[in-house]
């Protein structure tokens, strides 16, 4: 049987599947809420959003979505809770749904790009979100990379393929509710991993300046790919 050929989009490239994270959540009037979010309940809300295909009503058990986020369903019901509570989520099962039976979940318009969206977006790769670099990563760091992405597209990055330099500092995380100093632990973190790289360091004495970052939409266009399995992420915070 002859091996079969990557799909192939209209500019050549190979048309992987992504999820669009879009300005309105990172910057607009989705910003407070996703800036209420704990960090591994951000990226619960990727992993959503990957499997329900962008779409704004889900209807997936509990297992299914711990299965699909590669963590144990204790947890994954702790994280649908504050996701509800926070107002990222809304439970519409209705009263007799019973306990065995699959949850109906709501995803805030505030956070969900629809499926013909056009508007300014950063893409996450699904094969980037189960990969083990990602999923090691502190939450903290999950929550940031949208935002570097964001940054990176205001500078002319294209969303899918490109990449641009940024200047970053302890204070860019406070846009999405993030403290200065896990800002800076997880963007040691993200550069460890492979996501971003650091090109220019502030100096001695200067530690409270940007840095500058080269932040690409796509991993692999960095020197590290962070997908090799052996990569491991030391989880030094879990915002």
């Amino acid at each position: 049987m002859p091996p079969r050929r990557a799909r192939v989009n209209a500019t050549g490239r190979s048309a992987e599947g992504f999820i669009k994270i879009t300005a309105r959540t990172l910057q607009g009037d989705g910003a407070a809420l996703y800036g209420r979010l704990h960090g591994e309940d951000a990226a619960l809300l990727f992993e959503l959003l990957r499997i329900g295909k962008q779409n704004a009503v889900l209807k997936f058990g509990t297992r299914r979505i711990a299965a699909a986020a590669g963590i144990d369903q204790a947890a994954t019901t702790r994280r649908l809770k504050r996701l509800i509570e926070a107002g990222a989520l809304r439970d519409v099962s209705g009263m007799r749904r019973r306990a065995r039976e699959a949850r109906t979940l709501s995803i805030s318009d505030r956070l969900r790009a629809g499926k013909n969206h056009s508007g300014i977006y950063v893409a996450l790769l699904h094969r980037e979100l189960q990969s083990d670099a990602f999923r090691s990563l502190p939450g903290a760091a999950k929550k940031l990379l949208p935002y570097l992405r964001f940054l990176a597209v205001q500078e002319g990055a294209d969303p899918v393929g490109g990449n641009a330099e940024v200047r970053i500092s302890g204070s860019t995380g406070e846009a999405i509710g993030l403290h200065r100093r896990t800002t800076l632990r997880a963007l040691e973190a993200l550069a460890e991993a492979g996501f971003i790289e650091l090109v220019s360091s502030p100096a001695w004495g200067q530690m409270t300046r940007p840095g500058v970052y080269r932040v690409p939409m796509r991993p692999t266009l960095l020197r590290t790919a962070p997908f090799a399995p052996t990569r491991k992420v030391q989880k030094t915070d879990r915002a």
